[in-house]
Protein backbone atom coordinates (compact mmCIF):
# COMPACT_ATOMS: atom_id res chain seq x y z
CA UNK A 1 0.00 0.00 0.00
CA UNK A 2 1.30 3.94 -0.64
CA UNK A 3 2.36 5.87 2.30
CA UNK A 4 -0.58 7.75 3.72
CA UNK A 5 1.29 10.49 5.09
CA UNK A 6 1.29 14.05 3.55
CA UNK A 7 3.09 15.82 6.18
CA UNK A 8 5.79 14.38 8.99
CA UNK A 9 4.09 12.60 11.47
CA UNK A 10 4.69 12.31 14.92
CA UNK A 11 6.84 9.07 15.37
CA UNK A 12 7.67 6.99 18.50
CA UNK A 13 11.37 6.27 18.30
CA UNK A 14 10.43 3.33 20.46
CA UNK A 15 11.13 0.01 18.20
CA UNK A 16 8.27 -1.73 18.18
CA UNK A 17 7.59 -5.08 16.98
CA UNK A 18 4.63 -5.78 14.08
CA UNK A 19 2.98 -9.02 15.14
CA UNK A 20 1.40 -9.59 11.91
CA UNK A 21 1.31 -8.42 8.61
CA UNK A 22 0.43 -4.32 8.48
CA UNK A 23 0.32 -1.71 5.51
CA UNK A 24 1.02 2.36 5.70
CA UNK A 25 -1.50 3.76 7.63
CA UNK A 26 -3.15 0.87 9.37
CA UNK A 27 -4.56 1.80 13.20
CA UNK A 28 -2.53 -0.45 16.18
CA UNK A 29 -3.11 -1.98 19.37
CA UNK A 30 -0.28 -2.96 21.71
CA UNK A 31 -0.64 -6.36 22.99
CA UNK A 32 0.48 -7.74 26.36
CA UNK A 33 2.92 -9.58 24.40
CA UNK A 34 4.71 -5.80 23.48
CA UNK A 35 4.04 -6.50 19.91
CA UNK A 36 1.64 -4.38 17.81
CA UNK A 37 -1.25 -6.04 15.59
CA UNK A 38 -4.25 -4.42 13.61
CA UNK A 39 -7.10 -2.90 16.15
CA UNK A 40 -10.05 -3.55 16.07
CA UNK A 41 -13.23 -2.06 17.70
CA UNK A 42 -15.62 -4.97 17.94
CA UNK A 43 -13.09 -7.38 19.26
CA UNK A 44 -13.17 -6.17 22.66
CA UNK A 45 -9.88 -7.32 23.52
CA UNK A 46 -8.00 -5.44 19.80
CA UNK A 47 -7.99 -2.10 21.09
CA UNK A 48 -7.43 1.01 21.91
CA UNK A 49 -5.82 2.33 19.16
CA UNK A 50 -2.36 3.48 20.38
CA UNK A 51 -1.06 4.90 16.54
CA UNK A 52 -0.76 3.81 13.08
CA UNK A 53 1.95 2.49 11.35
CA UNK A 54 4.16 4.46 9.24
CA UNK A 55 5.47 2.15 6.54
CA UNK A 56 4.36 -1.40 5.31
CA UNK A 57 5.38 -4.14 7.66
CA UNK A 58 5.78 -8.05 7.99
CA UNK A 59 5.58 -9.79 10.88
CA UNK A 60 8.44 -9.58 13.39
CA UNK A 61 9.30 -5.98 11.23
CA UNK A 62 10.26 -3.63 13.75
CA UNK A 63 8.17 -0.68 12.91
CA UNK A 64 7.33 3.32 13.48
CA UNK A 65 4.18 4.28 15.44
CA UNK A 66 2.50 7.05 14.15
CA UNK A 67 0.87 8.87 17.44
CA UNK A 68 -0.38 12.06 15.04
CA UNK A 69 -0.17 13.35 11.62
CA UNK A 70 -2.07 14.26 8.31
CA UNK A 71 -3.27 11.50 6.54
CA UNK A 72 -4.66 11.06 2.68
CA UNK A 73 -6.50 7.97 1.94
CA UNK A 74 -8.68 9.09 -0.97
CA UNK A 75 -11.64 9.09 1.01
CA UNK A 76 -14.94 10.21 0.46
CA UNK A 77 -14.93 11.67 4.05
CA UNK A 78 -17.20 14.28 5.36
CA UNK A 79 -15.40 17.68 6.61
CA UNK A 80 -15.44 18.24 10.15
CA UNK A 81 -16.61 14.80 11.29
CA UNK A 82 -14.75 12.72 13.73
CA UNK A 83 -13.09 9.78 12.28
CA UNK A 84 -13.84 6.38 14.54
CA UNK A 85 -11.71 3.00 15.16
CA UNK A 86 -13.75 0.31 13.17
CA UNK A 87 -15.08 -2.48 13.17
CA UNK A 88 -12.50 -3.54 10.13
CA UNK A 89 -9.04 -4.94 11.89
CA UNK A 90 -7.09 -2.05 11.04
CA UNK A 91 -9.52 0.47 9.98
CA UNK A 92 -11.10 3.75 10.40
CA UNK A 93 -15.00 4.80 9.69
CA UNK A 94 -16.90 8.11 9.95
CA UNK A 95 -20.29 6.05 11.24
CA UNK A 96 -20.07 5.22 15.22
CA UNK A 97 -21.24 1.93 16.12
CA UNK A 98 -23.62 1.53 18.70
CA UNK A 99 -24.25 -2.04 18.87
CA UNK A 100 -22.84 -5.15 19.33
CA UNK A 101 -19.17 -5.59 21.27
CA UNK A 102 -17.96 -2.59 20.58
CA UNK A 103 -15.87 0.47 22.19
CA UNK A 104 -15.98 3.89 20.11
CA UNK A 105 -13.05 5.20 19.75
CA UNK A 106 -12.24 8.59 18.23
CA UNK A 107 -9.07 8.61 16.18
CA UNK A 108 -9.53 11.97 14.55
CA UNK A 109 -11.49 14.15 11.95
CA UNK A 110 -11.57 15.45 8.35
CA UNK A 111 -10.12 18.25 7.15
CA UNK A 112 -11.37 18.18 3.73
CA UNK A 113 -12.93 15.19 1.74
CA UNK A 114 -9.54 13.04 1.56
CA UNK A 115 -7.23 14.53 4.06
CA UNK A 116 -7.67 13.89 7.65
CA UNK A 117 -5.77 14.97 11.20
CA UNK A 118 -5.01 11.32 12.87
CA UNK A 119 -4.28 11.82 16.30
CA UNK A 120 -6.51 8.91 18.72
CA UNK A 121 -7.74 9.85 21.45
CA UNK A 122 -7.15 7.30 25.07
CA UNK A 123 -10.41 8.35 25.85
CA UNK A 124 -13.52 6.54 24.94
CA UNK A 125 -17.20 7.24 24.35
CA UNK A 126 -19.77 5.13 25.53
CA UNK A 127 -22.83 4.28 22.94
CA UNK A 128 -26.30 5.36 24.23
Amino acid sequence: MANVWVSTPVVSSVGLVAGEAMDSGDLVYLATDGKLYLADSDEGTEEPCVGAVYEDAASGDTVSLVYEGDRNDGSSLTIGSQIFLSGTAGGFTQTLATTGNTTPQVVGFALTASYWKFAPAQTYLTPA
